[in-house]
């Protein structure tokens, strides 16, 4: 079958709906139910990749025989009442829904059991990059240089509250009338950080000393910003490097967020156990949004995907209301539903060999089919979901802390 034919079928029942418009006595239930269904279906697509187009990819990604399955689960997805659970807990800014194939492609192990690499990010090499001409050859001549930046440094900070990066940066960077000092180092970091520079930031906050006043500042600046860019192993050695007390918490809070992007979950337990949650403290509200996120982790981690197959193989809609979809499980109920219905319907009236009861049996096969086949899957993409909007959040809890401490 080509994927023209198939979405022809597709939508063959909304085409018999039109038609048949002139026997509205006498087919009631197939009018109410094909208006019902056009009015969910017909609707905007709320994926980034238009349904069609993600057929297509399928196709040549899986074969046509399981491309179908996923377009029908998808579909339903997509429709008002599969995409009213979600509001707006996974949808960008544009109200759409990222999906890849890998969506639909079977995995060994589960989203949560999955260790995430970490990146490296070389220092030298970031700075060699952007170090300009008049940088290389003012260090070269380090010995003869006499002035600090520490000389200069309210004009940088009176600078920085003016929001005048370029400024700023043309004074730091491109005068290269400075010797190099932490000051140097923590400014260039400071203004990198403010202008999204993040590996160049990282790179200026590595080269102060710990005996520095910016130190700790810059550590734990420097380990949220590895963290950002996915160098989850080099953000822990930094940390590791901290081993005075004052800010002992904030290192378990950062090391119990590195721990949850790792999918590391006993080593975020390990963390954790060291939170301090009974004095009210500024990281109170950070430790304890981290392990609501672990608990949510451990709670959708027990669903069994085998299961939520078979509930919905004995109840359309049952798996994916089980994985944690109720508005999808609905959804697929409703259609699944009113396809046998309609089915029904036509098989009294017409009989099985009329070609109406035949369209609608297909349909009510592979929606139910699909519905087996997307309840299985339901619970690795809504991990995926859940995966990709707290990665965003754990970022956010362990920067945050750091503007109310380090001002």
């Amino acid at each position: 079958m080509k994927p023209k034919c198939f979405l022809i079928l597709l939508f063959l029942p909304i085409f018999a709906f039109v038609a048949s418009a002139q026997k509205p006595a006498e087919e009631t239930l197939w009018a109410r139910s094909m208006g019902g269904l056009h009015q969910q279906l017909a609707g905007e697509c709320y994926f980034d990749v238009p349904c069609h187009v993600y057929f297509v990819e399928a196709c040549r990604e899986f074969g046509l025989p399981k491309a179908s399955l996923i377009a029908m689960d998808r579909r339903l997805r997509c429709s008002r009442i599969g995409m009213a659970g979600l509001n707006g807990t996974f949808l960008d800014e544009n109200g759409h829904l990222h999906e890849s194939l890998d969506a639909y492609r079977y995995r060994k192990t589960k989203p949560f059991d999955t260790p995430v690499a970490s990146l490296h990010l070389d220092y030298a090499s970031v700075l060699k990059v952007n170090q300009t001409d008049g940088e290389s050859q003012a260090f070269a001549q380090l010995d003869s240089l006499s002035r600090y930046i520490s000389e200069d440094y309210d004009f940088a900070n009176y600078l920085l509250s003016l929001n005048l990066r370029s400024d700023l940066d043309y004074l730091l960077h491109a005068s290269s009338s400075y010797r190099a000092s932490d000051t140097l180092y923590f400014l260039q970091a400071w203004s990198e950080y403010l202008q999204q520079q993040l590996p160049q930031a990282v790179a200026h906050f590595s080269l102060i000393d710990s005996s520095s006043v910016f130190w700790e500042k810059s550590l734990f600046h420097q380990v949220a910003l590895l963290a950002h860019l996915g160098c989850y192993q080099q953000a822990e050695e930094r940390l590791n490097d901290y081993m005075a007390d004052e800010h002992e918490q904030l290192k378990h809070l950062q090391l119990a967020g590195l721990a949850l992007l790792r999918n590391d979950m006993s080593a975020y337990q390990q963390q954790a156990a060291a939170f301090d949650l009974q004095q009210p403290h500024y990281l109170r509200s950070e430790q304890l949004s981290l392990q609501t996120m672990f608990e949510e982790r451990q709670a959708l981690a027990r669903k069994n995907p085998y299961l939520a197959a078979t509930l919905s193989a004995v109840l359309p809609g049952a798996g994916k209301i089980y994985a944690g979809n109720l508005s999808e499980g609905v959804m697929s109920f409703v259609i699944t539903g009113a396809l046998a219905a309609i089915t029904a319907e036509h098989w009294v009236k017409k009989g099985p060999q009329d070609w109406r009861s035949i369209t609608f049996a297909s349909l009510t096969g592979l929606s139910y089919i699909s519905n087996v086949f997307g309840s299985y899957f339901s619970v690795q993409i809504l991990q995926d979901h859940v995966l990709q909007k707290q990665t965003q959040a754990i970022l956010y809890h362990i920067h945050l802390p750091l503007d109310r401490l380090f001002r």
